[in-house]
C-alpha cells in the first residue's frame, strides 16, 4: 500500500473506527485498539470475525506523517498514512504492550518474529528503567563520536531526573565527557557489575 493523504481528521481515533469498518471476502472487522506512538507511528489491534463466527485480532502498523497546506493565507492542516499488516515484516518495532497482549496467537512466522522483537524492545526498554545513577552500561559496539573517539563504557549520571551518559575510560575508569546518543535507550548494551568493570583488570578504581 503507497501513502494516502487528505485532512487531518479532528479524532484519529473515530477515523480508525471507519477506516477499519466493514466486511472483506466475509471477513468482518473492526479497530479494537490503537495507540500512537512518536507522532509517526499508530499500532492498532484489528478484529477479525470470520462467517462462522470466529474472531482473531492482528496487529497493523501505521506509518503517518502531517503536514500543512495553504490557500489563501489559511493553513489546511494534512495527514498522509500508510498502513501494513504484521505479516508484512515491518520494521517498526514500537507496539506498547496493551496492544500486543490483545493479539490472538497465530501461525504465521513473520507475524511471530515481530510480535518477538516488539516484546524484547519492551523487555529492553524495562532494564532501561531500572538503571540508577552511578551504573555502569557496556555497549555491544562501540559508539563513534564527531571527533573520531570511540567509546562503549559509559555512566549513568541524573540531571533534572532525566539520564545521561557519560562516557569513561575502560582503562582508569575516569569520566571523560558528556555524550550526546538520541537513542541509546533502544540500542543493545549490558548493565556492568562491579566485577565487569574493565578498569578492574588494571587495578584502577576511578
Amino acid at each position: 500500500m503507497g501513502w494516502c493523504w487528505g485532512s487531518k481528521p479532528s479524532n484519529i481515533r473515530e477515523w480508525l473506527d471507519k477506516v477499519y469498518s466493514g466486511e472483506n471476502y466475509g471477513v468482518k472487522q473492526r479497530c479494537l485498539d490503537a495507540a500512537m506512538v512518536n507522532m509517526s507511528e499508530i499500532y492498532i489491534a484489528v478484529e477479525q470475525t470470520d462467517k462462522y463466527g470466529i474472531k482473531t485480532v492482528v496487529a497493523d502498523i501505521m506509518q503517518i506523517k502531517f503536514a500543512n497546506e495553504k490557500e489563501d493565507g489559511i493553513n489546511y492542516p494534512q495527514m498522509g498514512y500508510n498502513a501494513y499488516g504484521e505479516q508484512c515484516g515491518v520494521h517498526q518495532i514500537n507496539c506498547p504492550q496493551r496492544i500486543l497482549d490483545l493479539l490472538t496467537p497465530t501461525d504465521d512466522k513473520t507475524s511471530n518474529e515481530w510480535r518477538r522483537k516488539c516484546r524484547e524492545r519492551l523487555e529492553h526498554r524495562a532494564s532501561v528503567s531500572k538503571l540508577q545513577a552511578g551504573d555502569y552500561i557496556q555497549f555491544e559496539e562501540p559508539i563513534r563520536f564527531r571527533s573520531g573517539e570511540q567509546r562503549d563504557t559509559f555512566k549513568i549520571r541524573v540531571f533534572n531526573k532525566k539520564k545521561v551518559l557519560v562516557a569513561v575510560s575502560n582503562d582508569t575508569g575516569e569520566t571523560l565527557f558528556h555524550a550526546s546518543i538520541g537513542n541509546w535507550r533502544d540500542m543493545a548494551f549490558k548493565k556492568l557489575e562491579e566485577d565487569d568493570l574493565p578498569w578492574k583488570a588494571n587495578g584502577f578504581r576511578p
